[in-house]
């Protein structure tokens, strides 16, 4: 079975490369599960700003609410392989902490997902299949 989690970070009005700052610094100081391989987590920019990180199989509920990462919002998508399904969050930094604000399934490995994050909120996730 294969599944996998990718959260994308809308830096809204702040630098993109402190945003992932604030994210690497997140996953250092976390627990040891926040990631398998803190010296390479995975992190990378889009060219429009956005911050991704890719989550092997890792829960992105326990996860989201470790990371101290201010931004605009944050969209993790978990998405199973073998069962074509996934769940996509939306996220707002408020006061200091991820709030869930809306979730979207699917079974068609994501992609109704990410469209419909994307049409109404205008944020794009990771587009892995």
């Amino acid at each position: 079975m294969s599944h996998w989690t990718v959260i994308v970070f809308d830096p809204g009005n702040r630098d993109p490369d402190a945003v992932e700052a604030d994210l690497l610094e997140s996953i250092r100081t976390g627990d040891d599960s926040l990631c398998r391989n803190p010296d390479d987590p995975r992190t990378w920019q889009e060219s429009d700003g956005r911050v991704g990180w890719y989550l092997h199989g890792f829960s992105y509920e326990e996860t989201i609410a470790q990371l101290t990462v201010p931004c605009r919002r944050a969209l993790a998508m978990d998405v199973n392989d073998t069962s074509e399904a996934a769940v996509g969050y939306l996220y707002e930094w408020v006061d200091g902490a991820f709030l869930k604000v809306d979730t979207y399934a699917d079974n068609e490995y994501g992609r109704a997902c990410l469209d419909y994050f994307a049409l109404k909120y205008g944020i794009q996730g990771e587009r892995r299949v």
